[in-house]
Parts: C-alpha cells; sequence; structure tokens
C-alpha cells in the first residue's frame, strides 16, 4: 500500500523528490523512436486533483514546461523547469521551483543529468552525475548531492553505484513502451534511470497499456527549425511534421529501489501518441494528485543527420 502523509508539512517535506520525479513527465513525451521524431516544447498548467485528508493541503497550482531537442544522430538534450504553488488549508503558501537537464545518447550508451530543486528561495538541493554503458555491460552511474548555490561550501554526497545492463533511459523508455503498445502488450516491467533519485539509483517500474484510442494532439501547431537563421514563429498543420496516428492509455507506477515492496511512489498516467508527445498527464505522489494539461505547444522541425 502506498504511505500516507500526516500533514500538510510533511507533504510539503517530500516536495523536493516530488518535483524533482516531475522532470520524468517531460522525458515521457519526448520523441519515441527514430522514425517519429518530434522535438519539441510543451508548457502544461498544473492543478490539484486530489489530496488526502490528512495531509492538509487546500490547492495547488503551477507550470510545467518542457523542451527536447536534437537528432537521432547527436543525441537527446531535454530540459524542464516547473514552478508549482501548494497552499495549505491554514492559508499558507508555499512555491517551489525545480529544473532539469539531461542529455541522453542516441544508442544509449551515456546519459548525463543535473537538476535543482529550491523553495521558497531557500539555497536549493543540486544533483548531477553520469551514466555509461559500455558493450551492453553493467551501467556504471556516478555524480553528487549537494544543498547550496554552485560554488557553496557545502560538501557534496558523492554517488556511485550501478544498474543491470537491461536498464532503460527515459527515451529508451518510452520507445520501449510505444512498442509494447504496438505489438498488443498490456502489461510492462523493467528498470529506468533518469538521475531523478535522492541516492542515484535506477528505478524499478510497471506499465500499464491500455487499448488503442484516437491521438488528441492534432491541432495546427507553431514551428521553427531548431538551426535556422529563421527565427519567426511559422503556422504551419501536421503535414509539416510527424503525424499521431495511434495513441494509448498509459498509467507508469516508479517504485523506491530502497523499498519497491511498499507499493508505487510516484504514478505517471498520460495518453501516449505514436509521435510520443500527451496532451493530459496525472501525476500522483502519496498524499495528493496533480493534472496537467497541455496550454501551449511549439513544435521543431527535425534535424537530419547530414545537418
Amino acid at each position: 500500500m502506498t504511505r500516507k502523509t500526516s500533514s500538510f508539512k510533511a507533504a510539503i517535506a517530500m516536495l523536493p523528490s516530488f518535483l524533482t520525479a516531475l522532470a520524468g513527465i517531460g522525458l515521457l513525451v519526448a520523441p519515441a523512436s527514430a522514425s517519429s521524431l518530434l522535438p519539441h516544447r510543451a508548457v502544461y498548467e498544473l492543478s490539484l486533483v486530489s489530496a488526502d485528508s490528512e495531509a492538509g493541503i487546500a490547492g495547488a497550482a503551477g507550470l510545467f514546461i518542457f523542451q527536447a531537442t536534437g537528432s537521432a544522430c547527436a543525441g537527446w538534450q531535454l530540459e524542464s523547469t516547473l514552478v508549482l504553488t501548494i497552499e495549505g488549508r491554514s492559508g499558507r503558501q508555499q512555491q517551489t521551483r525545480s529544473s532539469y537537464s539531461a542529455f541522453e545518447a542516441s544508442d544509449g550508451s551515456a546519459f548525463t543529468f543535473e537538476s535543482a530543486v529550491q523553495t521558497d528561495g531557500v539555497s536549493p538541493e543540486r544533483s548531477l552525475g553520469e551514466a555509461v554503458r559500455q558493450d551492453n555491460s553493467t551501467l556504471t552511474i556516478e555524480g553528487e548531492h549537494v544543498e547550496g548555490d554552485a560554488g557553496s561550501d557545502e560538501t557534496p554526497r558523492m554517488l556511485a553505484t550501478s544498474a543491470p545492463s537491461e536498464t532503460l533511459f527515459p527515451n529508451a523508455l518510452t520507445a520501449h513502451l510505444l512498442q509494447a503498445a504496438q505489438d498488443g502488450e498490456s502489461l510492462v516491467f523493467g528498470t529506468v534511470f533518469d538521475g531523478t533519485h535522492d541516492n542515484g539509483l535506477a528505478q524499478p517500474f510497471t506499465a500499464t497499456i491500455g487499448a488503442r484510442e484516437i491521438p488528441t494532439v492534432t491541432e495546427a501547431i507553431r514551428a521553427r527549425r531548431q538551426s535556422s537563421e529563421e527565427r519567426g514563429d511559422n503556422h504551419r498543420g501536421w503535414d509539416d511534421f510527424p503525424k499521431p496516428t495511434e495513441a494509448w492509455p498509459v498509467t507508469l507506477r516508479y517504485f523506491d529501489p530502497d523499498r519497491p515492496d511498499t507499493g508505487p511512489s510516484f504514478t505517471v498516467s498520460y495518453l501516449l501518441d505514436t509521435n510520443g508527445v500527451s496532451e493530459n498527464v496525472t501525476l500522483a505522489y502519496e498524499a495528493f494528485s496533480l493534472g496537467g494539461t497541455l496550454s501551449d505547444f511549439e513544435a521543431f522541425r527535425p534535424e537530419s543527420c547530414a545537418d
């Protein structure tokens, strides 16, 4: 059973790990395969869906901004920013800002990450590191976690661990789930590494995939070429980009590798299109859950390997 939170104060205390994990939302809408790449920037408006009565949370609102750029040749750069304000029943508010940056090699050989979480302007908690895989062998993970701004006197807590060779990086996970959906699979198990766990560990996951649906992100979108002198907004339709042809509802549950038997610590539900984009997302973490609605979307014209 999922662990419950007994107070608003305790729920707030969980926000750093929760918001860092939210970076996974952006990664989930990253391009899904080389044949359906869609570099893009997406903005989600967040609002409170539900909260346990013991948590003392009256409301929540925020924005989540995600951007994926790159190519199947050079790899993918992933960036996300989140600002979330949570209000307690007493009227007290607390604002948390989270940023995340990652690079995933297209061949799955390496993954670098950096994240920062700051609450009410207090010095942020920062994590950065790298995971390297050679010849399909065990994944080697190294990094550091530190409280305080860059250049602070705080001593970093060094992270050094490993993960099984079959561990997936975020883009590879999306591609794996998309292939499973196309093959008619309804349940997927595995391990993913995205750098969001406090101790730098890879996280077990389960994914349930529902019946095929009609894609939702089909309206005309704004576009621009990633490496072009033309920086104006060019209004184009889906004919200029990989058009979503199918979609599947996915519920992805992350488990704490230190306590895998206590139930999922974080759950993401979304509709996965064949181009990797999701319009609505539900985020559930122990004592409360948030809903994310796509409010702005900008596609970048994919670069060819010859660019």
